[in-house]
């Protein structure tokens, strides 16, 4: 966003975020409401939220808001995450945690964000990568595309 660091063949302007947390924080999330159950159901969630991240992913696909290589590149990188949790808890005790807990801390952001209501997170990132790189506006895909960097500020 800041410095027009990217790859046009491989259509590269960062990863996907959304991707990289639902495919850090789903699986992990859905072991834990089962993690009173054997070992097969929390592999089984952990699957499941694999699962699920992929199909975050697909959506920011389908509304264009990332390229194939960014969201493989956000999957990759949060399924090193919530992949090498899961694998130090193989040989720990598990945590007996009671699912409506769980669910009830997974449900609470939403008591306090309207449907719809974007992330303030992604704002944030534009305004201190332009900050940091002494720009008008953020670096986009199309500005890759098109092989254009944003004019500095002035100062």
């Amino acid at each position: 966003m800041g410095w027009g660091i990217g790859s046009v063949r491989l259509d590269f302007t960062g990863f996907s975020g959304h991707t990289a947390i639902a495919t850090s924080v789903w699986p992990v999330a859905l072991w834990l409401v089962v993690s009173r159950w054997g070992h097969r159901a929390r592999v089984a969630a952990a699957i499941a939220g694999w699962v699920l991240a992929a199909g975050i992913g697909l959506s920011r696909l389908v509304i264009d808001a990332h390229s194939v290589s960014e969201v493989l590149a956000g999957y990759v990188l949060g399924l090193a995450v919530s992949g090498g949790f899961l694998a130090l808890q193989h040989s720990r005790p598990h945590p007996r945690l009671r699912a409506t807990l769980v669910a009830a801390s997974l449900a609470l952001p939403t008591a306090f964000l309207s449907p719809g209501t974007p992330a303030p997170t992604h704002d944030a990132l534009q305004v201190i990568s332009m900050r940091l790189a002494d720009i008008e506006r953020p670096f986009t895909r199309e500005d890759l595309h098109r092989g254009v960097r944003p004019a500095r500020r002035n100062t």
